[in-house]
């Protein structure tokens, strides 16, 4: 049976109407060889109903037991994809309809490359809040190598609607590491360690920006991962010294400050007291951001 040449994933948890829009952008791009996986995390709604309605072959759904845990759900649907080239959307974001043609070109335009990567424009429900999300870098600084401007907070990780990647990337990279719970930060510096990419300027993805977004509910694994990454890389000699402790100090810092606003706060002032070893001429600020945050329980 013939492969498809590009495996979309796709997870999802009770968002009917949003994976509907989502769908329907994937459904009619103009390159059309693709295969799209959706892994569903055991929703209660009618997603699966309003999936068949598209009546479409390209559609690979699954239904899983709920775990919430989001580098499991992709690593299934890793397992599940087929052909060259894997492409991620997020549930509640858009591709513009020649998204998948152009990224598909730069790859096959561009054998040396190990994946590809869109500007993008992110939105709510009333306006467009960015045009772009790369606004004041040039080309040249989102090409190749972007490791250490990545980890230094120069440039923005790519979100995942916006990349495409070869499926032969993975026996570099792995799938993700399932002791996080997103994964998808560590997952993504991999990749740019062993491989090197191509940027486009065009803006085809669209990002929704709305109370649902994941982003601010994994906030504390994400400054745990971020910290994971700068101490492996700063191992293998791709952070300096002065990074590294700027890193450690700005990670710790903002995990005390979430966990203290989740009432981990325990957790919280352990973090601060890791700021305070990493810079103790800091120890003033940190008492007068610890006071401020203690009026506000």
């Amino acid at each position: 049976m013939r492969q498809p040449k590009v495996s979309v994933i796709i997870l999802t948890y009770n968002r009917e109407e949003l994976l509907r829009e989502t769908v329907a952008t994937v459904l009619s791009q103009s390159f059309g060889d693709f295969r799209l996986i959706i892994v569903d995390d055991g929703s209660a709604d009618n997603t699966q109903t309003m999936l068949q309605k598209f009546n479409d072959s390209r559609i690979d759904y699954h239904f899983v037991t709920h775990t919430g845990h989001i580098s499991r759900l992709r690593n299934y649907g890793l397992n599940q994809s087929k052909g060259e080239l894997i492409a991620f959307l997020d549930s509640d974001d858009l591709w513009d309809a020649n998204h998948l043609q152009a990224q598909v070109n730069l790859l096959d335009n561009n054998p040396q490359a190990g994946f590809v990567f869109n500007d993008a424009m992110v939105f709510d429900a009333e306006r467009v809040l960015l045009e772009s999300i790369y606004e004041g870098l040039e080309n040249s600084q989102l090409n190749g190598n972007i490791l250490t401007g990545v980890l230094a907070g120069n440039i923005l990780l790519m979100p995942a609607s916006t990349l495409m990647f070869r499926k032969t990337c993975l026996e570099k990279t792995g799938f993700l590491n399932e002791r996080f719970k997103a994964g998808e930060y560590e997952f993504l510096t991999r990749l740019l360690y062993h491989y090197r990419g191509l940027y486009c300027d065009s803006p085809m993805v669209r990002i929704r920006r709305h109370g649902g977004n994941n982003s601010a509910k994994l906030e504390i694994d994400n400054y745990d991962e971020a910290i994971y990454c700068v101490e492996k890389y700063y191992s293998s000699g791709d952070v300096t010294d002065d990074l590294h402790r700027k890193l450690l100090l700005q990670y710790h810092y903002k995990l005390g400050v979430a966990c203290w606003k989740q009432n981990r706060h325990l957790q919280a002032l352990k973090e601060f007291l890791l700021c305070y070893k990493i810079k103790p001429v800091l120890a003033g600020t940190l008492m007068r951001n610890l006071h401020s945050l203690m009026r506000g329980i």
